[in-house]
């Protein structure tokens, strides 16, 4: 039998398909959701960080306004 080695192993790895992810902080994104701020306003400062699908988070924005 041949020698495996460990460059010849395959093995899985997590993936999670995203359409949009974010990271904001807990105060920012409760100041948003109580309306203090917008989703726009966030981005804008550089508090909320978003990538992905750009089409898709201007979508999902609008259901905050």
């Amino acid at each position: 039998f041949p020698t495996r080695r460990s460059s010849d192993l395959v093995e899985p790895y997590d993936y999670i398909e995203r359409d949009l992810e974010a990271a904001v902080p807990v105060d920012v994104a409760l100041a948003i959701a109580d309306g203090k701020t917008t989703i726009k306003e966030a981005v804008e400062n550089g508090s909320l960080y978003v990538f992905g699908n750009v089409q898709f988070a201007l979508k999902f924005a609008k259901l905050f306004d």
